[in-house]
């Protein structure tokens, strides 16, 4: 099966084996769009603030344990609805085909960018605050594969390999 693994500011989508998994920390499961669809995503939706992102949709932010259903190579399509743009964020409305993969936050969404001193998960507030100002839009499909995103907590494990 496949995660992302975190390292630092780096993340990159790794295949683990069900032995390595004692061995992360599941940060959260989000839907993970490819080096491609991002640049389609960056062309149709130019950077706005100075942190890019353009990379997942949360489904579940700190859960409670590895999800072993996600990773297996199912690609799934996100619905772009919207597009917000404020002063601190700037981020896509999506929701998912498969409404097993809803995200738990009330608005589904990508963040693609914020302003300096702006974290990601700031997006949710900047959605709630400014509902009127979101531009609603045809469905438009992006695809992307759930996984697992993680930290490992024993990384003597993963020197052996």
């Amino acid at each position: 099966m496949k995660a992302v693994i975190k390292t630092g500011n780096e993340q990159s989508v790794q295949d683990i084996s069900e032995t390595e998994i004692p061995n992360l920390k599941v940060l959260y499961k989000g839907i993970f769009i490819s080096p491609e669809t991002r640049e389609v995503l960056m062309d149709r939706y130019p950077i706005i603030h100075e942190n890019v992102f353009y990379d997942h949709m949360t489904i579940e932010f700190s859960p409670k344990e590895f999800d072993e259903s996600l990773g297996k190579g199912e690609l799934t399509v996100l619905n772009v609805i919207g597009h917000l743009t404020t002063d601190k964020v700037d981020v896509l409305i999506v929701e998912p085909n498969d409404k097993r993969l809803n995200s738990k936050n009330k608005h589904g969404h990508i963040t693609l960018s914020t302003a300096e001193g702006v974290r990601p998960y700031e997006s949710n507030t900047e959605i709630e605050d400014h509902l009127g100002d979101i531009v609603w839009k045809e469905h438009f499909p992006i695809m992307g594969e759930a996984l697992n995103c993680c930290v490992l907590i024993n990384y003597t494990h993963f020197l052996k390999k």
